[in-house]
């Protein structure tokens, strides 16, 4: 699932490119196109890691969902898929968030430094949240921007996606909450 907002802010060229995508369980072999033994689903040729390269370029902001724990991507890793994509962008990590080993994943987040300053970043850690959200401010963004990644249980996504707004709305002024919602639209209200 490729999702893309165009967010515009009072800065340098007056808008900012925001990208949030969920890329499935990236580990180091999807991450920097290594080989990898045949039973590991990550891997990853290195024609979809150039095509990764061409979806990315061109955003100020990159939220990526589902990145490996630091034990299976070391931020030696992190920085050879970056310095791959040749767009110049910085980036932050998460921690790992999630609460079981099949819960428990980080959040990376590449943005343009000819355009973005990073300032903050914070977590809102409640008990009603399987993974902590992860949010960041740039200096020249009035938004705070949080990236999640909701449970995939139908009961949970409603209950979690409220605990998740009460604990942003009673701390940022001004926010916007991206990233996997889980939220297929089958069951979820329109309204």
């Amino acid at each position: 699932i490729l999702l893309s907002i165009l967010i515009s802010f009072s800065i340098y060229s007056g808008e900012v490119k925001v990208l949030t995508w969920n890329i499935q369980n990236i580990g180091s072999c999807k991450m920097l196109g290594e080989s990898c033994s045949s039973r590991r689903k990550e891997e990853m040729s290195e024609m979809i890691q150039i095509e990764i390269s061409r979806i990315l370029k061109g955003y100020d902001i990159i939220f990526i969902q589902e990145l490996s724990t630091s034990s299976s991507v070391s931020k030696d890793d992190i920085n050879a898929f970056v310095n791959s994509l040749q767009a110049g962008y910085k980036w932050k990590v998460s921690k790992n968030v999630g609460t079981t080993s099949g819960n428990s994943e980080r959040f990376l987040v590449l943005y343009n430094p000819t355009k973005l300053t990073f300032e903050s970043e914070t977590y809102i850690e409640e008990d009603c949240i399987s993974r902590s959200p992860y949010i960041i401010k740039f200096k020249e963004t009035p938004i705070y921007f949080a990236t999640t990644h909701i449970k995939a249980k139908k009961k949970a996504i409603i209950p979690e996606l409220s605990c998740i707004e009460s604990g942003i709305i009673n701390i940022f002024p001004k926010w916007v909450v991206l990233g996997d919602m889980n939220a297929d639209c089958n069951y979820f209200p329109k309204y």
